[in-house]
């Protein structure tokens, strides 16, 4: 460990304290204790000889329990045995051990990756560096992968209906067996081509474009599809249901169309105008429920066996019962009833309706006519659709759960199929690797190899496939050929229903930086950072980015406290603030603000830790920096409620100070009134003097009506050349004398050099009770009455 050991000639660790402060091994074992990685360091021989305390609290053990024992000590045979195992690797060979672990832990079985690195001396490996890193939430999204695209597999391959998955080209990703046999081809027929291409359907396609460019779903009972049956071309009739596929971000990706056959139900219809014998033998023989009503009363004159079927009665029992207290268990008609809709309006009508004991049924009704033309009754037709709408949810919410995986997933996401090709990878790969989509997918995995490692890709996918291998610790490739450091986790599953492998690589670039000294990261951090006393806060040492930040020089900061260079107010508030950022579950950084020598302010968030060298204790301070965020913050509130042009404040704002003032003034009890304000003429305005012109016209109109203005009234830009003044605490009379005063102010005033710009004002006073929307109409209707009454005047209000 003597790489730790070396001191600059002109460190402050020159004295004894320095001296001691920057020793080798207190060095290491301070900032290893301090770190929030669980972290043990073990000898040569297999023994634990420190643990910091993120280790102590993932084992539930204190360090007296860990320190001086090994492995077997701690875990169980079995783990120690395989961790053991990693630790003669390492010791023996000199290089990098990483592996993912299912680790007893104080809170039970966790998984966490175990990376182990060896420690040189002299060029000997004398030890073990262990550091732990819980991944369960990352396990947990691999099994969540598998478990969606098993479910897509399953309901494609099961479902009786007929279901085809498109992306935004109308190309067919997936099609099931039902859609592939209503068209008389394989599903394999549809696969990477225009669905309308294998199947045309000039209608069906227009209405797709339709809910791509709309979003909005579509339905549509029992439409008519040419079919290929055993007799010959005909006809079956299929209730359509076409639906947008979301990404995480809400943007349309694709879509899915399902088709459900209702040529029974049609049957149905069809049995309305047979003979009574016909009839029954055709109803009897319908798997729909059909119910007759004669009257809008509903109760039913005739049912068949299905509807008596399908709440556990003889379908004679339902005669002369309303329907909506057999299915609906209510004492009146259900919301929406389309048998009532059908009595009224001579019209067929449908909805969709759900029983008390959870099932959905899409329901049509139909006017029957007499010979005379009169109408004659209702027929009713119902399908109990559950399963259909659980499929539907359940294949929409896969969907969006797969593509919010992808999607928002920080790891590189990628598919490979059994060749070795990748079928599909996220967005976060393609941006770091620096690929597009189109040039990516169905590449070999070894373009994603640095060029010396890709012919070690098929013996990779091997070991992959077999199971041998879950974990690979290659660096990727961007597409230019530049390495990146990486960490890939393997996992098998299925795809569009072919074996795949499913792989999640994670960047450890950012890792490299873990491995520096600790003096270097400390001088050359970005964060200010400071060692002091933790009793009295005087420095013992300072780096780079807080002496540049306070202007002082290393040498007129060691030795003095914190107080003494002006970073607090007192001794006592220092003590309070680094008491809290060092306290044990504080809830963040303790924001700390101070003043440049320059007089600029500085902000930062202030966090504490207190490390140990030896047996002396030291605060390890560290600030970061949010001044500017803050500033960009307050600019960004500032633009978001303002007007550009004037600076006053938006009509956004405006809207919110009306809500604000007019819910004080009901509450309080207090007047308030709304003066509405235009521009006379300003189109002339802006075609004499350009909209330049215009514009500076504006803003001196902003300033002349602001300046008239008290501290509490509120003046925004309503749009164009509108505004609005709100006065709180004016009543009628009051807001009449503050307007008539704005408009003399600006007709007695020459705009440099322009005839005088008049303006047309309406007031209206706010009257308890009435809506901000009424309030805001009836001022605007007194500032038309001005502008019809000649314009630079002032009108009031009904």
């Amino acid at each position: 460990m003597d790489q730790y050991s070396h001191v600059p000639p002109d460190s402050p660790g020159s004295g004894r304290q320095g001296a001691a402060f920057w020793s080798p091994a207190s060095v290491l074992t301070a900032a290893l204790r301090t770190f929030s990685t669980p972290v043990s360091i073990k000898d040569a021989a297999g023994t634990i000889r420190m643990v910091n305390e993120a280790m102590t609290r993932l084992l539930g053990r204190l360090a007296a329990e860990v320190e001086g024992r090994t492995a077997r000590d701690v875990f169980p045979a079995d783990i120690a045995s395989v961790l053991e195992q990693d630790d003669r690797t390492v010791l023996i060979g000199g290089r990098t051990v990483t592996r993912d672990q299912l680790l007893p832990t104080r809170r039970g079985l966790v998984w966490v990756e175990v990376r182990k690195d060896p420690i040189i001396e002299d060029g000997v490996c004398v030890g073990v560096l262990t550091a732990m890193r819980e991944i369960s939430d990352h396990m947990e999204d691999l099994h969540r992968l598998r478990r969606s695209t098993g479910l897509l597999d399953r309901f494609f391959s099961q479902s009786l209906y007929a279901v085809a998955c498109l992306d935004r080209r109308l190309t067919a990703v997936r099609v099931n067996e039902a859609y592939a046999r209503l068209t008389g081809h394989d599903a394999a027929d549809f696969i990477d081509r225009a669905l309308f291409e294998v199947a045309p359907d000039d209608e069906l396609e227009a209405i797709c474009r339709r809910v791509l460019a709309t979003g909005a779903p579509f339905r549509a009972d029992a439409r008519p599809v040419p079919t290929i049956r055993g007799d010959g071309a005909g006809s079956t009739f299929w209730d359509v249901s076409i639906q947008p596929i979301r990404d995480a971000a809400g943007v349309i990706d694709g879509l899915t169309v399902t088709l459900v056959d209702v040529t029974e139900r049609k049957a149905a219809e069809a049995a309305l105008h047979q003979s009574e014998h016909d009839k029954a033998l055709i109803l009897a023989s319908i798997s729909d429920m059909v119910a007759f009503f004669e009257h809008d009363d509903l109760r039913m004159t005739w049912t068949n066996v299905a509807a008596g079927g399908s709440v556990g009665t003889d379908k004679d029992a339902l005669c002369g019962r309303p329907c909506h207290a057999v299915w609906g268990e209510r004492d009146g008609p259900c919301p929406g009833c389309p048998v009532l809709e059908a009595f009224r309006t001579g019209q067929p009508a449908d909805s969709e309706q759900t029983t008390p004991d959870g099932r959905v049924w899409s329901i049509r009704a139909f006017p029957v006519q007499d010979e005379a033309g009169g109408l004659k009754g209702v027929v009713e037709v119902g399908r109990d659709i559950t399963d259909r709408k659980q499929a539907d949810a359940a294949l929409q919410r896969s969907l969006e759960n797969l593509n919010a995986f992808f999607s928002l997933s920080r790891d590189l996401l990628a598919v490979v199929d059994a060749d070795g090709r990748i079928v599909e990878a996220n967005q976060t790969l393609l941006d770091r690797l620096g690929w597009t989509r189109a040039a990516l997918i169905g590449q070999p995995m070894a373009v994603l190899r640095p060029a010396d490692r890709q012919a070690e890709a098929d013996t990779d996918l091997r070991d992959m496939q077999a199971g041998r291998v879950e974990i690979l610790t290659h660096p990727l490739a961007t597409s230019a050929g530049r390495p990146v450091q990486a960490e890939t986790r393997i996992a098998r599953g299925t795809w569009n229903g072919a074996p795949v492998l499913f792989t999640a690589s994670r960047d450890l670039s950012a890792l490299a930086l873990s491995e520096e000294k600790f003096k270097k990261a400390f001088t050359n951090n970005a964060t200010l950072m400071a060692i002091t006393d933790p009793e009295t806060g005087r420095f013992v040492e300072a780096n780079e980015a807080l002496l540049h930040v306070i202007g002082q020089r290393r040498e007129a900061v060691i030795g003095r406290t914190s107080v003494e260079l002006g970073l607090f107010p007192t001794q006592t508030i220092r003590n309070a603030m680094t008491r809290e950022a060092a306290r044990p579950g504080a809830q963040g950084p303790v924001e700390f603000r101070f003043t440049r020598p320059d007089g600029r302010p500085f902000i930062g968030e202030m966090t504490g830790h207190l490390i140990t060298s030896g047996e002396t204790p030291y605060m390890l301070t560290m600030v970061t920096d949010v001044t500017r965020q803050r500033e960009l913050m307050a600019e960004l509130e500032h633009r978001a409620t303002h007007d550009g042009l004037t600076g006053l404040r938006n009509r956004q704002q405006g809207n919110r100070d009306l809500d604000q003032e007019a819910a004080r003034a009901e509450r309080m009890g207090t007047p308030l009134a709304l003066v509405m304000i235009d521009v006379d003429h300003f189109k002339t305005v802006n075609d004499t003097l350009g909209h330049p012109g215009g514009d500076q016209v504006l803003r001196e109109v902003s300033r002349r009506l602001k300046d008239r203005l008290r501290e509490i009234d509120r003046l925004a830009r309503w749009g164009g050349e509108e505004f609005v003044a709100i006065l709180p605490g004016t009543d009628a009379a009051g807001a009449l004398h503050l307007a008539e005063t704005l408009r003399a102010a600006m007709a007695e005033a020459t705009l440099d050099g322009i005839a005088p710009v008049t303006i047309s004002l309406g007031v209206a006073v706010h009257r308890p009770g009435q809506s901000v929307a009424e309030w805001v109409t009836r001022a605007d209707a007194a500032l038309y009455a001005a502008k019809a009454a000649g314009r630079n005047c002032v009108r009031m209000a009904d």
